[in-house]
C-alpha cells in the first residue's frame, strides 16, 4: 500500500511539473505575442506619421494656382517660356499636370530635337535644359553667328561640277550639282568658338548635353564642322500644273570622294529649303546658281 501511494505521489509530481512547464511556456508565448503586437502597432503608427508628413510636404498650399502639383523650392526665377510657375511641378504622372520632373540622366540617354530643319535652336531642347530667357537669347545668338560664319566658309569652298553623280542620277528634272570642299581646320575653330559661348551661357554640364543631342544635326547639316566634303544637287522638276518643285540631294563625301551619307530635302511648298538658300543666286531664288 505504501508503494502504491509513493507511486501515485510521484506521478502527481510529474504531472504537475509538466502542467507547470506548459503553463510557463504558454505565458512566455503570450508575452512574446503581446510584445510583438506592441511592436507592430508602433510600426504602423510610425508609418502613418511618415505618410502624413510626406503628404503634407507634397501637398501644395490651398491657394496654389495649380492644385495637385508638388511645391519644390528653387531660387531660380520663373521662365516665361517654360511652365507658368516652375516652382510647381509633378514628381509623378498626373493627367491634369502639364509638366513632370525627369532625372537629368535621362537627357543623356534619349534623343531630343536640338536643331530645327530651318537651322534654328529647337524650343524643345531649350525647355529640356531649363534655359532662362537670357540664356535662350544668348544661345540663339551664338548659334546664328556660327551658322552665318559656316555658310560663308561653304560659299568660299564651293565649285560647280559638270556631271550629276550619286543619288541625283535617279531624279528627273533640270539639275545643278556643286561640290563644297572640306575645311576641317576652319570648321574646328567655329566649333570651339560656339562651344565656348555655350559654356559661358549654360555651363559645362548643359553644354555637353546640348552638343550630344545636336551631334546628328552637326554631321548632316554642317558636315561635322567641315570635316567632310559635301556634294549638293539642286533638282528643278516641272509639275503638271506648271509649277516648279525643288529638291536638294546631299551627299557627304570622305577623303576618297565616296559617299558616306546621302539624303534628300524638300520644302512643303516646293521651294528651295531654307538651309540651302545661301548657296543660290541673289536675284532669282528659284534658280540655283553660284554666288
Amino acid at each position: 500500500m505504501t508503494g502504491k501511494r509513493a507511486t501515485l505521489i510521484t506521478t502527481l509530481f510529474v504531472v504537475c511539473g509538466v502542467l507547470l512547464y506548459q503553463w510557463r511556456l504558454a505565458v512566455s508565448k503570450q508575452t512574446a505575442l503581446s510584445e510583438l503586437n506592441l511592436i507592430l502597432e508602433k510600426t504602423e503608427s510610425n508609418l502613418a506619421m511618415l505618410r502624413q508628413n510626406e503628404h503634407s510636404e507634397r501637398k501644395p498650399p490651398q491657394n496654389a494656382a495649380t492644385v495637385g502639383l508638388t511645391v519644390l523650392p528653387t531660387s531660380r526665377p520663373t521662365n516665361p517660356n517654360g511652365p507658368p510657375n516652375r516652382q510647381l511641378a509633378s514628381l509623378s504622372w498626373e493627367k491634369d499636370a502639364p509638366y513632370v520632373y525627369l532625372k537629368k540622366a535621362h537627357l543623356k540617354k534619349y534623343s531630343i530635337p536640338a536643331i530645327s530643319p530651318e537651322n534654328e535652336i529647337s524650343p524643345t531642347i531649350m525647355d529640356a535644359l531649363g534655359m532662362e530667357e537670357a540664356e535662350r537669347e544668348s544661345v540663339k545668338a551664338a548659334f546664328a553667328q556660327f551658322v552665318s560664319d559656316f555658310q560663308a566658309l561653304e560659299r568660299a569652298h564651293i565649285t560647280e561640277l559638270e556631271d550629276n553623280p550619286g543619288q541625283a542620277r535617279f531624279h528627273q528634272g533640270e539639275k545643278s550639282t556643286f561640290l563644297i570642299a572640306a575645311f576641317p581646320d576652319e570648321g574646328l575653330q567655329l566649333k570651339n568658338a560656339f562651344v565656348n559661348s555655350l559654356n559661358a551661357s549654360l555651363g559645362s554640364e548643359r553644354t555637353e548635353i546640348f552638343m550630344r543631342q545636336a551631334d546628328y544635326d552637326f554631321t548632316q547639316n554642317f558636315n561635322e564642322f567641315g570635316k567632310y566634303a559635301r556634294r549638293i544637287t539642286f533638282v528643278d522638276h516641272q509639275r503638271l500644273d506648271g509649277t516648279t518643285h525643288h529638291r536638294v540631294i546631299t551627299d557627304l563625301l570622305n577623303e576618297a570622294g565616296r559617299s558616306i551619307s546621302a539624303y534628300s530635302t524638300v520644302s512643303p511648298d516646293g521651294s528651295v529649303p531654307q538651309k540651302f538658300r545661301h548657296l543660290i543666286g541673289e536675284g532669282n531664288a528659284d534658280t540655283p546658281v553660284m554666288r
